[in-house]
């Protein structure tokens, strides 16, 4: 298979060289990231920090640019890199999912300029306790940072131009002219980066595991082996249309045992075998026509995974396969915005206790209006108004779900209210659950809502220093839950994460709230030392108990410093409450808290010749063993408590070609 990729990978260079385009001139970063648009809102200041533009934060969204890969322990994964900022914490270690506010990273949906697209994440068992395809994560995003122009992740309220989610959207902007063509080897991968700089403006990239070309060449690691390997493709057709392709590959297989006695866990008798395929293709476009400019986005997406679990000769097998069809379009003139999504989803789930074979269509058409008003005493102010139609084929549900900003600014100080309302469809393993029975018993649930808003204060000295503060306040309803008479404890799996052990018919009838304060501040001590600390206390409740991940606080410190323009040293630590044990099938340890996590990470950058550079991120330089989850042994009979991950260092040399 690398043989295919890297083939591929060079025709597409050799196709290039030959031909004629004359060259055009590398637009400034900073202008292009500028005149990125989120809510067509004009009157932003942009933080975090206050120089390179390596992470910003804009309303309830938070902007990744591909410079974020100077920031400790990211790995080149733009979902990483918000771990460093306000709100955000992440589940386990070896997997990259967004819990924001304490809401599950399951409820996040992914999109390229808007249109849905699948998972686009390999190895999603990363770090789950079922081992089993994770809805929205995984351990290594298949799109590295290098690829991406922009990455954004709109958290609630957002507007109405997005695909819904209750816990946020993830949307992936591809296009930019400004990377390079390189190679780079390191522990984590080898990879291949090429890009034309001309009228084409050809990007491409391939990249391969390091650890799974070793296990190809016969490197034995304890009986695991784990191999990943992506192939992207963009490049303009004409002015304004471009084509967007990814195929990727991974997998994950562990041979059991060999003396039996040596088993500390079922798990350890057990032959594994995870496979996961992703293919996304699709085609953007932008223009302008009298006066009116146009957005549209199509693409197609296909994730398939498979797993396939033997303990003494007997097979358990599952598998998870998504389609999706999505359209993302929009027409902008004067102050108005109007516009459309639209998926065509078709989805197959086998799992013991659920089955899944069925397709829906979503459609939402949207309509917003937006002006600045400037007022006598130099104050502005920005109004936002839009709404969208929601309306589901698989329930025949349609929703009127509003949206509202208003900004007041005066010199360097912006007041800001959002409010919306939003839904999302459940998991394909809720609607295909099954009874013992072996019927289907929560086909006819409804979508989840959420009401949500945030008020905030933001100011920027210009130069030194900038604050943000921030309450925010989400109410979830319509949510499924199920009743235990003899704990009182009731299962909600949407709120805390899907249970593939729990049988039940869920009832249309649960709520939850999460509401909290956040404060950032950024300080640049001089033009090459500044410091990020952001501080958020989260409380996150369902039907009266604590949800999964409420952590009650979350702390970060992010320090940089720059040295002549060749060094370049990153510190970046996270601290957070522990999480809540809520799978029903654990009753002994039900609403038990995890002892408190915290990491620290460093990134040490050397720059010479302008075009070679060696990095050593490490990510837990102390080596502490967080807490993970709770699990029940049938070796031992009892419940154990799960670690994460220790020490990574990953040292990787990368050469700029041009």
């Amino acid at each position: 298979m690398k043989i295919i990729f890297l083939s591929i990978f060079c025709l597409i260079i050799n196709l290039e060289l030959f031909s004629q385009d004359i060259p055009s001139p590398t637009s400034n970063s900073k202008s292009e990231y500028e005149s990125y648009e989120l809510s067509d809102t004009l009157l932003q200041i942009d933080i975090h920090p206050l120089r390179s533009y390596r992470l910003t934060q804009r309303s309830n969204t938070l902007v990744v640019h591909p410079e974020s890969q100077d920031i400790a322990g990211t790995f080149g994964d733009p979902s990483r890199v918000l771990l460093r900022h306000v709100g955000v914490s992440t589940q386990n270690d070896q997997a990259n999912g967004i819990i924001y506010r304490g809401l599950t990273s399951d409820n996040i949906t992914w999109s390229i300029h808007g249109a849905e697209i699948v998972n686009p994440n390999h190895l999603s068992n990363a770090g789950t306790l079922s081992d089993q395809a994770s809805a929205s994560a995984g351990g290594v995003l298949a799109f590295p940072l290098e690829t991406i122009s922009q990455f954004q992740f709109a958290g609630q309220a957002y507007g109405s131009q997005l695909p819904n989610a209750i816990a946020g959207n993830s949307d992936l902007r591809f296009g930019s002219s400004n990377g390079n063509t390189f190679f780079k080897i390191g522990l984590l991968g080898i990879e291949a980066g090429y890009n034309s700089h001309t009228k084409r403006n050809v990007r491409a990239h391939a990249r391969y595991s390091t650890v799974g070309l070793l296990s190809d060449f016969g490197v034995d690691f304890d009986g695991e082996s784990i191999n990943f390997q992506d192939l992207f493709l963009n490049f303009e057709i004409i002015k304004g249309l471009s084509y967007v392709g990814l195929i990727a590959t991974s997998n994950n297989n562990k041979a059991a045992f060999s003396d039996t006695s040596l088993a500390t866990r079922q798990e350890d008798l057990a032959e594994i075998n995870y496979s996961s395929d992703i293919m996304i293709h699709g085609l953007t476009y932008e223009g302008t026509s009298a006066k009116v400019k146009h957005k549209h986005s199509l693409f197609y997406s296909r994730k398939y995974d498979t797993r396939e679990s033997i303990i003494d000769n007997i097979s358990e097998s599952s598998l998870s396969s998504d389609n999706k069809l999505s359209y993302h379009g929009s027409l902008r003139f004067s102050d108005f915005h109007t516009g459309i999504n639209a998926t065509y989803f078709s989805g197959l789930r086998e799992f013991s206790n659920s089955d899944f074979d069925d397709a829906y269509l979503t459609v939402q058409p949207f309509l917003s209006y937006s002006r600045i008003f400037e007022s006598p005493n130099n104050s502005f102010y920005n109004l936002e108004l839009s709404t969208s139609f929601y309306y589901d084929s698989y329930n025949q549900e349609l929703t009127a779900e509003p949206y509202a900003q208003v900004q007041w600014s005066k010199n360097k100080n912006i007041i800001e209210l959002n409010a919306g309302l939003k839904s999302q469809m459940l998991s394909p393993l809720i609607y295909g659950q099954k009874a013992l029975s072996n019927d289907n018993i929560n086909a006819e649930l409804n979508r989840s809502k959420t009401a949500a808003m945030s008020l905030s204060w933001k100011w920027n000295s210009g130069a030194k220093f900038g604050f943000l503060s921030r309450i925010f306040y989400q109410y979830l309803y319509d949510l499924p839950t199920l009743e235990f008479s003899q704990s009182e404890f009731i299962y909600n799996p949407v709120f805390n994460g899907f249970s593939f052990t729990t049988f039940g018919s869920l009832d249309r009838n649960g709520d939850a709230t999460t509401q909290g304060l956040e404060l950032i501040i950024d300080y640049s001590l001089s033009e090459d030392f500044y410091i990020n600390t952001n501080f958020s206390l989260i409380n996150a409740k369902f039907d009266g108990f604590n949800g999964t991940n409420n952590f009650g606080h979350i702390y970060n410190l992010t320090i940089t410093k720059e040295f002549n323009e060749h060094w370049l040293i990153n510190i970046a630590g996270h601290f957070r409450g522990g999480t809540y044990e809520n799978n029903p099938e654990l009753p002994e340890v039900i609403q038990d808290q995890l002892n408190n996590y915290w990491r620290i990470d460093t990134r040490i950058l050397y720059r010479w010749k302008a075009k070679n550079e060696i990095a050593i991120d490490i990510q837990n330089v102390s080596n502490r063993l967080n807490d993970a989850f709770y699990y029940f042994e049938p070796l031992t009979n009892q419940i154990e408590k799960e670690t994460q991950l220790g020490t990574i260092p990953i040292l990787s040399y990368k050469r700029i070609i041009n």
